[in-house]
């Protein structure tokens, strides 16, 4: 079967973090709203029109984006490279694995960004989010400085993402209700103690005082927060995306040393998994068809 191949890396190292675009922030402002209180909010708005101007006038508006829509949408099914939904997609079968420590461009062989050891790591992945259980969502008391607190504690992984061992992390929404749904971070950690040290940091302890102190004051409890906690050993982890933009730990940044330039880069983890230890789920998880894991 011939000796394992170190992965191949999808991007090259970066010496800044990627910027990718996000619609959560959008995303979070339309969840507030159910769909009647859209139609409504709509229906509101072109019977003003109608009181305004004459109807002929007035129907132009809802005409322009209804033939809009109807435009965008045929030129993207008709010609793909229009196609605004997919932005940033990878063709084929990719795994997100962690990069090593360092790297040597001068060395690709001896010292490679990536191994051959699959999940040869372990990771903590950490949940943490909030929802308003109040009808006015994001205007309730406490939403504005909840959300400042939020923040502060992102900006603090990412500017301390060394000391907290935090690889990244990626924002959403669930979908259970109607609207006004709770808002999570998906972050990934290195180990219990990164995440304790940011539990035990200023942005999240201050946080955390004033949720309590506020709640203490109030009596309210239409602010709800959570976090759970998974810590997965070294082989007991694996990811596959297909024809997917970066996403999850696949999405993420991890800091490496370039050995050749003293720098510090970032690497997107995201490997060809065509590769014959990443072709299957126990592959991918450093075991064999059997299930037991591969000596390293």
């Amino acid at each position: 079967m011939g000796a394992p191949t170190n992965f191949t890396g999808i991007t090259s190292p970066s010496t800044t973090r990627r910027v990718r675009q996000s619609a959560f922030l959008r995303s979070l402002v339309k969840d507030q709203f159910s769909l009647p209180t859209l139609l409504c909010l709509g229906a509101l708005a072109q019977a003003s029109l109608l009181l305004l101007l004459p109807a002929r006038w007035a129907i132009l508006p809802a005409a322009a984006f209804a033939l809009h829509g109807v435009l965008s949408t045929t030129l993207q099914t008709f010609f793909p490279p229009l196609n605004q939904f997919n932005k940033d997609v990878i063709p084929g079968r990719v795994s997100a694995q962690l990069p090593n420590a360092s790297h040597d461009p001068s060395q690709p062989i001896e010292k490679p960004i990536f191994g051959t050891n699959p999940a040869g790591e372990q990771i903590l992945v950490f949940h943490l989010g909030f929802r308003f259980s109040h009808p006015l969502g994001s205007l309730c008391p406490g939403a504005k400085e909840i959300g400042h607190f939020a923040n502060k504690m992102y900006a603090d992984l990412k500017a301390e993402s060394k000391k907290y061992g935090c690889i990244g992390s990626s924002q959403w929404l669930n979908a259970g209700r109607g609207s006004k749904n709770a808002s999570m971070g998906v972050y990934y950690f290195r180990s219990v103690e990164g995440l304790h040290a940011f539990a035990h940091g200023k942005a999240h302890r201050d946080g955390w005082d004033w949720y309590n102190a506020w709640v203490k004051r109030t009596g309210y409890s239409h602010l709800g927060i959570f976090h759970e906690t998974f810590l997965a050993a070294p082989g007991q982890w694996e990811t596959i995306y297909v024809d997917m933009p970066p996403t999850l730990l696949g999405a993420t940044d991890v800091k490496v040393l370039n050995e050749e330039s003293g720098r510090e880069e970032f690497v997107a983890p995201l490997v060809d998994a065509n590769n014959r230890q990443l072709r299957s789920q126990y592959g991918r998880m450093g075991r064999t068809k059997e299930g037991d894991l591969r000596e390293a």
